[in-house]
C-alpha cells in the first residue's frame, strides 16, 4: 500500500435525515444523533483528522450538543470543530446529536454540513445532513445491542419495549421479529399475529394491535415477549426487530399464517399518562424503529487475518508472512465450494518492495485501472490472491510466505491482507483485514533482518496447499476499499458467496 507519509484520497459520507419532535409538551429533550462516516481507500492511517460542524442551516430552531473532543466555534451553539487525532486504518466515524428548540415551530427545516480533513489527507467535498421539525408520534424500539446472548437448545425472551419519543399520541401499532438466517426459530400461535415459516421452521412474528394508543413518554412491552428457540449445536444467527404504527409506509405488508390461540396484548411498563389529544400522523422519525442483532449461541466459523512488523534491509531479501487465524470457536476443514479450499486470502504489497519469491498457492492478481487510479501517483499496489485446504482448529493460524527485496528505505509502509473462509454470517468482519508494517532501512542503520516465526500452525500446511480455485481474477476484474484493505470485489463475491451484509443498525 502506499506510504503512510503520503497524501490520501478522503471519502465522506453523511447519515440519514432526521426529523425531531417540537418540545411544547415537553417531550423531545433527547438528541438525535447526526453521523459522519470517512475513510481512506488506501487504508492508510490518516493524522491529524479533524472534522468542522456547520449547523448555521438550523439557526431559529435548532440547537447541537457537544460531543467528546468537540468545541463550539461560534456563540449559537450551531458551529464546532472536532479533533479526533490520528485514525488508524483510515476510517472513522462522528456522531453529534440535534434537538429542536423551544421555540420551535413543525415544518422548520434546515441541515447540519461535515467538513473532513487530515494532515494527510486531501479536502474532500462537505456533505450535508437534512433536519425537520416535526408535531406528531415518534414510535421508538429499545436496542438490544449488537449481539444478545442465547443458550442452544434453550429459549430466550427478547426484552423489547416500544416508547413514544414524539409530541404526539400514536394510535395502531405493529411489532415484529424475524430470524434472518434459519438457525434459530420464533415460537408462539397468537391469534393477532402472523408467523412466517422457512426451512421448516417458525421464522418469525408479526403482530398488529389497531387500537392500541401510546402516548408522548409513555413506555410499553409485550403481554408474553417474543422468544428465539435455538436447537443444540445451533451456529450464531442474527434477528431483525422492530416497531411502528400501522400507516407507516415503511413497514409494509407482511405474509404468513395467522396464529389460532389468544390475543396478544400490549401492557404499560410506566404507569400510564393522562390521556391527550389523538393525532393520526404517520411516525415523524423512522430511522429509531428497526435494529438488527446477533444472536451468540456460542458457536461460530471465524477467520481473521494476524497484524505484523518486518524489518528489512534495502536491497536485501526478507521473508514476509501473512497470517489467517482460526479465531471462531469451531474447527475449519475441508474443501469449499465457495473459497476454492478452506482458506483464502488477498494480500498487496506496496510498490516500494519487489517480491521474489512466491508460494505454490498463490498467485498474481491485476485490479481495474479505475480503482487503482485512486493510489497516488507512482504508489500502485502489487496484488496476489491464495487459496489453500488446510485444518484449523480454535486459535491455529496457516500462513503465507514470500520473499521481497526492499527497493526504497520508507517506514509506516505495510502490505495489507483480507482473508476469507466459509464463516457464519455473523462472524466479525472487522478481523478479516490485517497489515504486516514494513520497516525498510539501510544495512548500516539496521541488523540483518530476520523472518518472524509462524506460531501454532498445523503441521502439513507449509506453502503446499491445496489447488486454486478459479476466480476469474484479471484486468477486468474491480477492485473496492474494504476494512483498510484493499480487496478483488467481484472475485471475492463470488468465493465467498454467503457473506452477508454488514448489520446496520439505525437509530
Amino acid at each position: 500500500m502506499a506510504n503512510a507519509a503520503a497524501t490520501e484520497r478522503l471519502q465522506v459520507s453523511a447519515g440519514f435525515d432526521r426529523t425531531v419532535p417540537v418540545r411544547d409538551t415537553g417531550n423531545g429533550a433527547d438528541y438525535r444523533p447526526l453521523s459522519v462516516q470517512f475513510f481512506d481507500v488506501t487504508g492508510n492511517t490518516l493524522r491529524g483528522v479533524k472534522v468542522s460542524v456547520d449547523g448555521s442551516g438550523l439557526h431559529g430552531f435548532a440547537e447541537l450538543d457537544l460531543p467528546t473532543g468537540c468545541a463550539y466555534t461560534s456563540a449559537d451553539h450551531l458551529h464546532e470543530s472536532c479533533a479526533l487525532g490520528d485514525v488508524r486504518g483510515g476510517s472513522g466515524r462522528l456522531a453529534v446529536g440535534v434537538r429542536a428548540l423551544t421555540a420551535a415551530r413543525a415544518g422548520q427545516t434546515g441541515s447540519v454540513a461535515f467538513k473532513v480533513t487530515a494532515a494527510n489527507g486531501t479536502d474532500a467535498s462537505a456533505q450535508s445532513v437534512g433536519v425537520t421539525v416535526g408535531d406528531g408520534p415518534d414510535l421508538v424500539v429499545n436496542d438490544l445491542g449488537s449481539s444478545f446472548k442465547v443458550t442452544p437448545g434453550g429459549t430466550a425472551a427478547l426484552p423489547l419495549r416500544f416508547a413514544n419519543a414524539g409530541s404526539r399520541d400514536g394510535k395502531g401499532i405493529v411489532v415484529f421479529v424475524h430470524d434472518q438466517f434459519g438457525n434459530a426459530e420464533v415460537p408462539g400461535n397468537y391469534s393477532n399475529c402472523l408467523y412466517e415459516h422457512s426451512g421448516n421452521g417458525q421464522r418469525g412474528a408479526y403482530c398488529t394491535f389497531p387500537d392500541a394508543d401510546i402516548e408522548p413518554g409513555q413506555q410499553l412491552q409485550l403481554s408474553d415477549p417474543f422468544t428465539i428457540s435455538t436447537p443444540a449445536g445451533a451456529h450464531s444467527d442474527e434477528i431483525q426487530y422492530g416497531a411502528g404504527l400501522t400507516g407507516d409506509d415503511w413497514v409494509g405488508s407482511p405474509e404468513g399464517t395467522a396464529g389460532t390461540g389468544g390475543e396478544l396484548r400490549l401492557v404499560p411498563v410506566p404507569a400510564a399518562n393522562s390521556k391527550k389529544m389523538y393525532d393520526p400522523s404517520i411516525d415523524i422519525d423512522t430511522q429509531n424503529n428497526l435494529y438488527y442483532t446477533q444472536l451468540d449461541t456460542g458457536t461460530v466459523t471465524d477467520v481473521a487475518g494476524v497484524d505484523r512488523s518486518l524489518d528489512a534491509v534495502i536491497g536485501r531479501p526478507s521473508a514476509i508472512t501473512f497470517e489467517a487465524r482460526n479465531s471462531g470457536t469451531t474447527t475449519i476443514s475441508g474443501y469449499s465450494e465457495n473459497v476454492g479450499g478452506s482458506v483464502g486470502a488477498y494480500l498487496e504489497f506496496p510498490s516500494s518492495v519487489q517480491v521474489k519469491d512466491v508460494p505454490k498457492d498463490c498467485r498474481t492478481a491485476l485490479g481495474s485501472p479505475e480503482e487503482l487510479s485512486a493510489y497516488p501517483q507512482g504508489k500502485k499496489p502489487v496484488l496476489y490472491y491464495c487459496v489453500r485446504t488446510v485444518t484449523l482448529e480454535p486459535g491455529q493460524t496457516t500462513g503465507f510466505t514470500f520473499q521481497i527485496v526492499p527497493l526504497t528505505a520508507e517506514s509506516g509502509q505495510y502490505a495489507g491482507m483480507y482473508v476469507f473462509a466459509s464463516e457464519d454470517q455473523t462472524a466479525d468482519q472487522r478481523n478479516n483485514s490485517a497489515h504486516v508494517a514494513i520497516d525498510a532501512t539501510t544495512a548500516a542503520a539496521s541488523p540483518t533482518p530476520t523472518a518472524t516465526a509462524t506460531a501454532n500452525t498445523p503441521s502439513g500446511d507449509g506453502d503446499q496447499g491445496g489447488e486454486l480455485a478459479a476466480t476469474g481474477s484479471g484486468a477486468a476484474t474491480l477492485w473496492t476499499a474494504v476494512g483498510g484493505c484493499v480487496v478483488l470485489a467481484a472475485g471475492a463475491a463470488a468465493l465467498i458467496g454467503t457473506r452477508r451484509r454488514s448489520s446496520a443498525r439505525r437509530g
